[in-house]
C-alpha cells in the first residue's frame, strides 16, 4: 500500500456521502510500509504503545542501537539486563513485553510468508498470546507490513473519535460500535484505506 490516491476509492463514494467528503478533503498520500521482519515490527509497536510517535521513534531506535548490528535479536533481549533496556526509555512493563515477545519468536519464529498463508482472525489469535500484544497492536500489523487493505481497526481511539464527528453518532457503548461496524460495510474491501484517511482528516 504505498500510494492511496482518492480516485480509486471511487466505488464507496456512491455509497456513502459522508466518507466522500472525507476522502475528498484530504491530498494523496504516501504509506511507509514496515519490511517483512515481522519480529522486528513487533518491537517497534510494542515501544509505540501509549506514547506519541515521535518519542517512539527515538526509544525505538535507542532500544535497537543497544545490539550487534542494531538488531535487538531474540536471544540478546532474553540476555540483556533490565538496566541496560531501561538505559533506552523503556518502561519495566515495556521491557517485559518485549521479553515475551522475544521468547514467542524463539519457539514460533513469526515469519512473513507464515503469516500471509492465515486469515487476519487467525494472525490476531497468534500473535495476542503474547502478553504485551493486543488486538489493535496485531491489526496494525495486518495494515501495514502485511499490507491488507480491508482492516477495521475500531479498538483504535482515534478512528472512534472521527467516525463519530463525520457521521454525527449519539449511540454508545455496544451499540455505538456496532453502527460504526455497520457504516464501514459501505467501504469494503477498502476498510484499511479508508481508515487512513479518517486518521488525517481534520474534521473540517
Amino acid at each position: 500500500m504505498s500510494l492511496i490516491p482518492a480516485e480509486a476509492l471511487t466505488g464507496i463514494f456512491a455509497k456513502d456521502a459522508v466518507i466522500r467528503k472525507v476522502i475528498e478533503s484530504a491530498s494523496e498520500f504516501k504509506v511507509t510500509a514496515w519490511n517483512e521482519d515481522i519480529y522486528l515490527a513487533l518491537c517497534d509497536c510494542i515501544i509505540s504503545q501509549q506514547i506519541s510517535a515521535k518519542v517512539a521513534t527515538v526509544i525505538f531506535k535507542r532500544y535497537c542501537d543497544l545490539f550487534p548490528e542494531g538488531y535487538p535479536s531474540p536471544e540478546k533481549v532474553m540476555e540483556m539486563s533490565n538496566e541496560t533496556l531501561r538505559s533506552a526509555g523503556l518502561s519495566a512493563q515495556k521491557i517485559g513485553y518485549l521479553r515475551n515477545l522475544a521468547e514467542f519468536h524463539l519457539e514460533h519464529n513469526l515469519n512473513f510468508h507464515s503469516l500471509l498463508e492465515l486469515s487476519d482472525e487467525e494472525i490476531i489469535a497468534f500473535i495476542t498470546q503474547v502478553k504485551g500484544i493486543g488486538k489493535w497492536t496485531v491489526e496494525m500489523l495486518i495494515m501495514f507490513a502485511l499490507h491488507r487493505t480491508d482492516v477495521l481497526p475500531l479498538d483504535d481511539l482515534v478512528i472512534r473519535q472521527q467516525i463519530v464527528k463525520a457521521y454525527q453518532l449519539t449511540e454508545q457503548g455496544k451499540e455505538l460500535r456496532k453502527k460504526m461496524t455497520e457504516i464501514a460495510e459501505n467501504w469494503r474491501p477498502f476498510r484499511s484505506y479508508v481508515c487512513m484517511y479518517l486518521w488525517r482528516w481534520k474534521g473540517e
